[in-house]
């Protein structure tokens, strides 16, 4: 049949009817990425909607309280990891995947080059895909989505006001959705196309190395690139640091493993142990065909680390979220437990309990004062009150409120009402004093808060019983429920990190809710695509594994060839979860909480030998259903 004869589009038409599993496949992957990405996309637009349910959950338990807002800017940096993580795995997956569909298919592809197509084809093919799978994708999928949405919403947190699939939110999401498939779809066909366009026909059919004579596919990746970096920074531009954090760990994971791949599987590599590895056995022939396919296995690899290392970081959140913030409470208040008592005679008694039962602790003294009381005037609409703290005995050595004589620290809200400069002496807290060091803001979810901090020693204005002593005590939950069995009789109150960061995971349920059920999407959305690029990548290998039964292999031992190869990946991706969710993870809390927290080991493993049984269960299903898909027949050309 000559191209020439039909029209280009009924001619792209006729073939993909010779291909309809394969087009189907590649309809439902691209609804099932529209169906997370428009999901994800309602979800972070809506977060208002959450933590205005959680804010009237705590109005309804009169636990509202200043500084709860900061816990929802936290769950929002969640939320926006979560989107743009969605926003990156669609578009890594869809590239990779029509790259693998098309590379199954290149001896069509060179077949039709013989009979006269050329690279305006290789572009009209192209559009053809990205209007069928970026429309159908985004139109089937945003229904998809919307249903989830309106899922985790109903079910998950109780919000029954919702945004109707007519409005005109949705439709502003279903045309985001529509030009990101699209465009992933159209370059995604267009690149891997020019890819085997521009391999010459002889490489195709006896894969002979021969040198390209252009490589302008690299350019229309790099382009693609560009116009998908354009709109995300767009769609994100509020968090367009997190968009660039997120980049940058997704280029570590992708370089370190194309770099242990080339190390391991080189070509120099395969020539000095080209002696070690007997091809007569079935591990030699699988490391030849990975020291010749390092590229390939790489992304493919990359695509299975990229789920593992999702689970991995999740699991971590989800499991030990309490953990989580009670480390981070106690790592960025400088304590974890206060013990507050009205009144500086009353707080003596409790000191000496605290060290008769050899507690460790820092002494507070906190009051609300006017700026009338330092001589300070305020204009109208600035805040006339501020909170000071004078730090006493200490016998914990805690250096978060350590301060050198004659110093003292302000926050910057009150430097500026008091026309502070650092490193400058002022007489404003009644001496001639330093200010050190000024500090952003003042703290929140604790029970003590400051505009300025200085040593009582340095103090000099009146110290009376209007004043709270507060003891700091860093300790852990056992210590804390010992100390209130201790204190229970006595005349003060008790605030302990473990009790505000229960009350914080009971609030926060719905979030982690929500959060769970994005985070199993999108470990779905993975596994779907790591299989079809298994698929496809083994529809590519057919004349491989009739050749090997042909020279007298079994079925089995044709089937072990591919296997060991991707056991090998499996492995190689493994490593990678394990070094990258360490880097990632500690990136990522670090972020979000201002807090070193070790990621879980076993968590890690676990999940890292998950990945390898996850990569033969794919590779066997694949293999199953393509030999089910086609009955063994002599080798032919496609």
């Amino acid at each position: 049949m000559e191209v020439d004869s039909v029209s280009k589009l009924a001619f792209f038409l006729k073939f993909y009817r010779t291909q309809k599993i394969r087009f189907l496949i590649l309809i439902f992957i691209f609804t099932f990425a529209g169906a997370i990405l428009s999901c994800s996309l309602l979800v972070q637009s809506n977060n208002d909607d959450y933590a205005n349910v959680q804010m009237k959950v705590l109005n309804d338990k009169n636990v509202i309280d200043e500084g709860f807002d900061g816990v929802f800017i936290i769950m929002e940096k969640v939320m926006t990891i979560f989107s743009l993580g969605s926003v990156l795995i669609v578009v890594w997956g869809c590239t990779s995947i029509l790259f693998f569909q098309n590379i199954s298919m290149q001896k069509s592809f060179a077949m039709l080059r013989i009979f006269g197509m050329q690279k305006k084809d290789v572009f009209i093919r192209a559009c053809v895909e990205g209007i069928s799978f970026g429309l159908s994708g985004s139109f089937l999928g945003c229904v998809g989505g919307y249903g989830l949405f309106v899922h985790l919403s109903r079910k998950l947190c109780n919000i029954e006001e919702y945004i109707s699939i007519f409005s005109m939110e949705t439709a502003g999401i279903l045309l985001i959705v529509m030009g990101i498939l699209t465009l992933i779809a159209f370059f995604g066909s267009f690149v891997s196309g020019l890819f085997i366009y521009e391999t010459p026909v002889v490489t195709m059919f006896y894969g002979r190395d021969t040198n390209r004579e252009k490589k302008t596919c690299f350019y229309y990746g790099i382009l693609e690139f560009v116009l998908l970096y354009a709109a995300m920074t767009v769609l994100f531009l509020k968090n367009w640091k997190y968009m660039n954090i997120m980049l940058v760990i997704c280029g570590v994971i992708l370089g370190m493993l194309f770099a242990v791949f080339y190390l391991v599987f080189s070509g120099r590599r395969k020539k000095r142990n080209e002696r070690n590895k007997v091809l007569d056995k079935v591990s030699g022939i699988s490391w030849r065909f990975l020291c010749t396919r390092n590229k390939r296995d790489a992304l493919l690899a990359a695509t299975v680390s990229v789920g593992a290392i999702i689970i991995c970081i999740a699991l971590n959140f989800i499991l030990d979220f309490g953990g989580v913030l009670r480390a981070s409470y106690s790592d960025n208040v400088g304590f974890s437990t206060a013990v507050e008592v009205s009144g500086i005679q009353s707080g003596e008694w409790i000191g000496e309990l605290l060290d008769k039962n050899r507690y460790f602790y820092t002494t507070v003294y906190c009051k609300n004062m006017k700026y009338a009381d330092i001589g300070v005037s305020t204009a109208s609409g600035e805040s006339d009150a501020f909170d000071a703290m004078l730090i006493g005995k200490q016998t914990d050595g805690n250096n978060r409120f350590r301060i050198p004589e004659g110093t003292f620290i302000a926050e910057n809200y009150f430097a500026y009402l008091c026309g502070l400069e650092r490193g400058e002496k002022t007489n404003v807290l009644g001496r001639e004093l330093i200010c050190s060091e000024f500090v952003s803001e003042k703290q929140v979810f604790t029970p003590v808060t400051y505009n300025f901090k200085v040593n009582r020693s340095d103090w000099e204005l009146p110290l009376d019983d209007t004043w709270e002593t507060v003891f700091l005590l860093d300790i852990s939950r056992e210590e804390e429920k010992d100390i209130e069995l201790l204190l229970e009789g006595e005349v003060c109150s008790i605030e302990t990190a473990s009790s505000f960061v229960d009350m914080i995971v009971e609030l926060l349920s719905d979030y982690l809710s929500v959060i769970s059920a994005v985070g199993i999407m999108l470990i779905l959305v993975t596994g779907t695509f790591f299989y079809s690029m298994v698929r496809s990548d083994l529809l590519a290998r057919k004349r491989e594994m009739y050749l090997y039964q042909i020279y007298g292999a079994s079925r089995r031992k044709a089937f072990w060839v591919v296997f060991l190869e991707y056991l090998m990946i499996a492995w190689i991706a493994s490593f990678s979860v394990v070094l990258v969710a360490m880097i990632a993870g500690e990136g990522i809390f670090s972020f979000l909480l201002n807090k070193h927290y070790p990621m879980s080991i076993p968590v890690i493993l676990i999940t890292s030998i998950m990945v390898t049984f996850f990569v033969l269960a794919c590779c066997y299903i694949a293999q199953w259903i393509n030999f089910i898909g086609e009955k063994m027949e002599i080798i032919r050309d496609e």
